[in-house]
């Protein structure tokens, strides 16, 4: 199996050292013309010895259970399906193998079934979940519990960085950050910038799945997963010294001292690099070069 098939993705491959699950492209046709549409890749016909890494779907949108039923249909029991146990190879005396993950095993929600996932809460259920370890997080989440003129919770993404000017000295900051305030209302911030502002600049980001509030635990889970794949600008690779020697006022450092262009956009889609406005710091700087390069010429 190769690397994740969705354009812009890097799961797979050698670069990418992150462990992540697959899920095989169904061998249905009918399923497989669904998956084509939505990878929206004309250039390449997809085959079901190609996969999409976990990064793709929401959480809500895979059974974690199987059911187990009778002749009659009746449910005996639900199955947890351990990731652990599928992504590794199944030695057999005479052959190997490969238990992938397929739509015959997890599939998606088809039904909104009436169970604890839907049923709504309160920010004291969310405290007891969390103590519990029953609240999946995106891989790297952290929480932490606040009480200032009002409690809330506070997920974030945290960010390990080697304190300037200081030898062998760390911080870390938050890149992203949602805050679950006590009466269930939501506040998503990317780079401390509030993300709904961000959003609204934004076009090819869809926005559907933020909401002000949540209702119960399937919401919260959902809306993490969403926030985790939201992509950050990476900013300009260029050195602070040639900027300022050339007199570029357009880049500024931000809180977790990268540069960017003033009007970044924050969040881009998968399949670009950079913001435009990062991307065209390479050429402005280029251009300032050739004319700082002919004033000289024409001052001897």
């Amino acid at each position: 199996m190769t690397g994740c098939i969705v354009l812009g993705c890097t799961s797979g491959y050698r670069s990418n050292k992150e462990k992540l699950h697959f899920f095989s492209v169904p061998r249905d046709k009918k399923l497989r013309d669904m998956w084509q549409a939505a990878l929206r890749r004309r250039n390449i016909i997809i085959k079901s010895s190609q996969a999409v890494c976990e990064k793709h779907f929401l959480h809500t949108d895979i059974l974690w259970k199987r059911e187990i039923c009778d002749e009659k249909g009746n449910v005996l029991a639900h199955a947890s399906i351990s990731f652990d146990d599928i992504s590794f190879k199944k030695e057999n005396k005479d052959n190997a193998v490969h238990a992938s993950i397929s739509f015959d095993d997890i599939s998606f929600e088809k039904e909104n079934k009436d169970n604890a996932a839907h049923a709504s809460i309160s920010f004291d259920d969310i405290i007891n979940i969390l103590n519990k370890k029953q609240l999946r997080m995106p891989r790297n989440w952290t929480y932490a519990q606040c009480y200032n003129d009002m409690r809330l919770l506070a997920f974030f993404l945290p960010k390990c960085d080697k304190l300037e000017n200081y030898k062998d000295e760390y911080t870390f900051n938050c890149l992203k950050e949602v805050f679950l305030q006590e009466d269930m209302t939501i506040r998503i911030n990317i780079l401390k910038q509030p993300v709904l502002n961000i959003l609204l600049d934004r076009s090819d980001i869809s926005v559907t799945p933020i909401t002000n509030t949540v209702e119960n635990i399937e919401e919260l889970q959902e809306l993490l997963f969403f926030v985790d794949n939201l992509k950050i600008c990476p900013g300009i690779n260029i050195s602070m010294n040639e900027i300022e020697k050339l007199g570029y006022t357009k880049a500024y450092k931000d809180i977790y001292g990268t540069l960017r262009h003033r009007k970044c956009l924050f969040l881009v889609s998968l399949i670009l690099s950079k913001c435009k406005f990062c991307s065209s710091v390479r050429n402005s700087l280029n251009q300032k070069r050739r004319r700082l390069k002919l004033i000289k010429c024409a001052k001897k």
